[in-house]
């Protein structure tokens, strides 16, 4: 599948957002922040989370059922990654380091291992998700305090008898997840995602070293930023032609992990926009009204009641008074004498 067909696809799919949501059960359009990280040569193929960069992204989520759900996201991220913290001691000598951007497109499908469902109040679930997207990167390396674009420079040789690699790449995205509903409006969660590539240049760093000699003949930065060495050890020493700079057998993949936070485009029930939930829309009202007037009619009762009590406790006041009033006016009674 080629690049332009996972573009058209995705973008399809995006289209077929605006339309869609007459025959889903409700969308959310939401936000995401967190962090990106890489797996490669230069970080000697483990996850480190000191190498973290930032990711952020925006993202639409339909949802279809209690179990089922389908996402399209927009993220970017910044991936890096260094020889200096290699545990390898070779590795370290290799003295290479990378950074790259990466803006990615995705869709999505999502599967909630337990029922999520607002309007029935089942509002918390953990997920896994899987899907397709395409990404832009560009590794950039460090040289003096200043980057260099490093696909541009060939520093594997491919601008003088290879190919560059395209930095348009198709990524097979996949994880897990935890989402809650803070209300009827608003959703939270917590996402962990790999993703897979079909490219070991992430990093720039894949197979063999090129002839020192004639890529320093054709670009003198592509050559000092293809072999870093000597600037560890002071000299060049043998050319490195042919040996392997990096490891061609694995692909390089990178992940984001970060906090969503998403609001619900649609009303308590979720069902705004399809005519035939009507009915449980009406009935949901008519319950609310019910609610309502039965509130009312106890809060009418218990003022009521209080009225009726104040009135008794006047009517027993008045009643204590009179009697008062009429046990003074009364003569005193003479007591008998033997």
């Amino acid at each position: 599948m080629s690049t332009r067909t996972v573009v058209f696809t995705l973008f399809s799919f995006l289209l077929g957002l605006v339309v869609m949501p007459l025959h889903a059960q409700y969308v959310e359009a939401g936000t995401y922040m967190g962090f990106a990280n890489y797996k490669g040569e230069l970080n000697g193929q483990r996850v480190l989370f000191n190498q973290s960069g930032p990711a952020m992204g925006v993202y639409s989520r339909l949802n279809y059922s209690r179990f089922l759900a389908a996402k399209a996201s927009l993220t970017y991220g910044r991936v890096q990654g260094t020889d200096a913290v290699a545990r390898e001691e070779h590795l370290r000598m290799r003295n290479l380091n990378f950074r790259s951007d990466i803006l990615e497109l995705a869709v999505t499908g999502e599967l909630n291992l337990v029922p999520f469902a607002i309007r029935e109040r089942k509002t918390a679930s953990p997920y896994l998700f899987g899907g397709l997207s395409v990404f832009h990167f560009n590794p950039e390396g460090e040289f003096k305090g200043q980057w260099y674009e490093l696909r541009s420079l060939g520093t594997e040789g491919q601008m003088m008898y290879g190919e560059p690699y395209s930095l348009w790449q198709v990524a097979v995205p996949f994880g897990f997840g935890f989402k809650f509903n803070l209300s009827y409006q608003a959703n939270f969660g917590f996402e962990v995602g790999f993703r897979k590539t079909f490219t070991d240049y992430l990093d720039d760093v894949s197979g063999a070293y090129p002839d020192f000699m004639e890529l320093w003949e054709y670009d003198e930065m592509a050559a000092m930023l293809s072999y870093r060495t000597p600037e560890l050890t002071g000299e060049y020493g043998d050319n490195p032609a042919g040996e392997m700079r990096g490891d061609p057998k694995t692909n390089d993949m990178y992940l984001f992990m970060g906090m969503t936070l998403s609001v619900n485009l649609t009303d308590r029930y979720g069902l705004d926009f399809d005519p035939k939930y009507e009915q449980f829309k009406r009935k949901y009202n008519d319950e609310r009204l019910l609610r309502r007037q039965k509130i009312k009619e106890h809060q009418r009762k218990r003022r009521q009641a209080l009225k009726e009590r104040r009135k008794r406790l006047k009517r027993i006041a008045a009643e204590r008074r009179k009697a008062n009033r009429k046990k003074k006016l009364e003569p005193p009674v003479k007591k008998r004498t033997k």
